[in-house]
């Protein structure tokens, strides 16, 4: 695998991910001046000029919360053992998240593979907000053995210091 630093345009990047990630997997749609959000046949507009900004943002990230509760929930069988369970992950990720599209991906990401019986405690043990996450993230890679903590260090360090945005091939 070779990281190669090739420049791209931002916009085409927004572009990309608002696509992908959004569009697509969480109906979440992304213009100029505005984020449109469609659930349940409804459509939400979310102005990035308007002064409520920040509960309109944690009404989408509400929402992101929501649809990969419901995945989980759905591939990992939530619901078998205890019937609230879904609604116990869905309350304990909003109240960690802090408004952070990013901490409810990282997280999600982090329990795909985990079983209903401890989901609860995994989101427990994971710190809330960004900066802590990412701490417990580096700790976690300092425990690994052999090359792997100087190949994290190798990658971290380039991934910082790039000029462009990177990319891989």
């Amino acid at each position: 695998m070779t990281i190669i630093a090739r420049p791209i345009w931002p916009s085409v990047v927004l572009a990309a991910f608002a696509h992908k990630s959004l569009e697509d997997d969480f109906g979440i749609y992304l213009t100029q001046s505005a984020a449109q959000q469609k659930l349940d046949g409804q459509q939400t507009r979310l102005s990035l000029e308007e002064k409520n900004y920040a509960e309109q943002v944690a009404k989408v990230v509400d929402a992101y919360i929501d649809r990969s509760v419901c995945k989980l929930a759905e591939d990992n069988h939530y619901n078998e053992l205890d019937e609230s369970l879904q609604e116990k992950v869905h309350g304990r990720m909003r109240q960690k998240a802090n408004g952070t599209f990013l901490w409810v991906s990282l997280v999600t990401k982090s329990l795909e593979k985990v079983g209903s019986l401890d989901v609860l405690k995994v989101i427990e043990d994971t710190p809330s907000g960004l900066i802590n996450l990412y701490e417990q993230m580096l700790n976690r890679t300092q425990a690994l053995e052999g090359e792997g903590p100087k190949r994290c260090r190798l990658i971290l360090s380039t991934v910082t210091t790039a000029k462009e945005p990177l990319r891989l091939e």
